[in-house]
């Protein structure tokens, strides 16, 4: 059914940042698994902030946004990097810090 945004019943006025913003973080939110790990990151909106959480941390992180496709957990080099697919979907997390490139860091396949 989706929100009323996407069925097109506000469709006289534009959606707000924040609108635009869930919209597109709704792609994100799934369960992405580390490659040669046994590690899963869980990412999840509330409201129009996205989450993630890694198998034995306590609490999700906030993911701020950076790019289109980048976010970074605020005080840190963590940067998490989300990679489509040939269809246009989301089908990995690419998670590096800042300061060593993203060559450094892990891949997370989506499993769900």
């Amino acid at each position: 059914m989706g929100c009323a945004i996407c069925r097109g019943a506000a469709a006289s006025r534009r959606p707000t940042r924040g609108e635009d913003r869930s919209r597109a973080s709704r792609h994100y939110t799934r369960e992405y698994a580390w490659e040669k790990a046994k590690f899963s990151d869980t990412v999840t909106l509330k409201g129009d902030k996205l989450y993630i959480q890694t198998t034995g941390d306590k609490e999700p992180t906030e993911l701020v946004p950076q790019g289109a496709h980048t976010f970074f957990v605020p005080g840190s080099l963590n940067r998490n990097a989300f990679i489509r697919d040939g269809n246009g979907k989301v089908a990995e997390i690419r998670g590096y810090s800042a300061d060593a490139g993203e060559q450094s860091g892990y891949k997370a396949r989506r499993i769900k």
